[in-house]
């Protein structure tokens, strides 16, 4: 999936960044094996107005794609099937030093390795409600959820 921007303004705030602002033609890259969750954050971060993000559904898929092309966020799920999010949050801040990056999981524990891996911020999941309904009555995510 090529990356499309909806519009060229500077400076809007993804969740828990309001020190530094993310443009809205940044490279967006999110890692979550749950189809579902890719969706939603799709759908959220497009409706926004950021270019459509790319997707990796585990950590080696992320990291090939992080080889191949710059990105300038990673929306990143801290389990994952294959290789920990914990792990490629680290391999990230060790040879990409401006890409950042948001840990997102379920479990409230995960919030203590933001900094020890070097994470920007910590996004909860479940992911909002209201993006949830919003979603859920799209065609895709219908598929995914019957």
């Amino acid at each position: 999936m090529r990356a499309t921007c909806h519009s060229g303004r500077v400076g809007r705030d993804l969740p828990n960044h309001e020190e530094h602002p993310v443009a809205d033609d940044a490279r967006i890259l999110i890692v979550d094996d749950d189809a579902l969750v890719r969706i939603l954050l799709r759908h959220m971060l497009t409706k926004a107005g950021y270019c459509t993000p790319h997707e990796a559904r585990g950590g080696c898929e992320a990291l090939r794609l992080l080889d191949r092309d710059r990105y300038d966020l990673v929306i990143l799920d801290v389990h994952l099937p294959d290789l920990s999010g914990l792990e490629v949050c680290r391999k990230i801040r060790a040879s990409l030093q401006q890409t950042r990056v948001i840990l997102m999981s379920g479990l409230a524990h995960h919030r203590d390795d933001v900094v020890r891996v070097g994470a920007a911020a910590f996004l909860d999941k479940p992911l909002p409600l209201a993006a949830c309904r919003r979603e859920k009555t799209s065609p895709q995510a219908r598929s995914m959820i019957d």
